[in-house]
């Protein structure tokens, strides 16, 4: 049985969410690539509709997504059995965009602390509460699990939309961009000035109207609608909610 990292560290875990981030920390040494067999399991399953659950939805945005690597990692999964077929990722970042978009301050003063309070998680990364790291396999069918930990699927459709997510790569994190991804900006002492609350405004609406697109290119009558930067701002929404890592370390950056 899996033990949620909750009642085994309570302690440790509100600490981590007085912060604004929370993951397992357990991992933070462990190599982001390749997956484990309990990863690739729990994701493969994860995508046959486990996404759809009400109660894992709310778990998502409670949490802004997944933690850094388990958000790359449900995607690396995704593409590794439905290739370039990303309706569910679609769905779900341009659901949790539309809620940070929503929370962005119009009126009134300090704006800029108030959008960042409002971007602490409320809740864990749901993969690693649960411990998908150490779980094995179980009785998963071990080709399907070892095709689970492919990446060459990912690396393929960054490398060929690079040049339209690459400068929007937090700073922090490796890349060149001023504008701080999520996890980042919550770990920054004070807000970002004025001028840098426009950007990210700009980039967050910006990346919202363009993942909103392609979600919408699923649809029968919009079919084919997608563009190169609508297929891009996937990577960009699940950069900026959770971080560049993973996904810069797999291209060689």
């Amino acid at each position: 049985m899996l033990e949620p990292i909750a009642k085994r560290s309570t302690t440790r875990w509100r600490r981590g969410l007085r912060q604004g981030l929370y993951d397992d920390h357990d991992l933070y040494w462990k190599p982001f690539w390749p997956l484990s067999k309990g990863e690739a399991h729990y994701f493969y399953w994860f995508i046959q509709g486990g996404i759809m659950s009400v109660d894992t939805r709310r778990a998502l945005r409670r949490g802004w997504g997944l933690c850094e690597r388990h958000a790359w990692a449900a995607l690396a999964v995704e593409m590794c059995f439905r290739s370039r077929y990303l309706l569910g990722p679609a769905i779900l970042y341009e659901d949790l965009l539309d809620q940070c978009v929503s929370l962005i301050p119009r009126h009134g003063p300090r704006k800029e602390w108030r959008f960042k309070r409002r971007l602490r998680p409320k809740g864990p990364c749901m993969a690693c509460d649960m411990r998908i790291y150490e779980a094995g396999g179980g009785l998963g069918n071990p080709a399907m699990m070892e095709r689970g930990q492919h990446t060459d699927e990912l690396l393929s459709f960054a490398l060929e939309h690079r040049v339209y997510w690459l400068d929007t790569v937090c700073g922090a994190c490796g890349g060149s961009s001023e504008t701080l991804c999520r996890r980042h900006l919550l770990n920054r002492a004070g807000p970002v000035d004025r001028n840098g609350f426009e950007r990210l405004r700009c980039l967050l609406e910006s990346t919202r109207h363009r993942v909103t697109a392609f979600s919408r290119s699923y649809h029968w009558e919009r079919r084919g609608s997608d563009r190169p930067e609508d297929r891009a701002a996937l990577l960009t929404a699940i950069g900026w909610l959770s971080g560049w890592r993973p996904l810069l370390l797999l291209i060689g950056e």
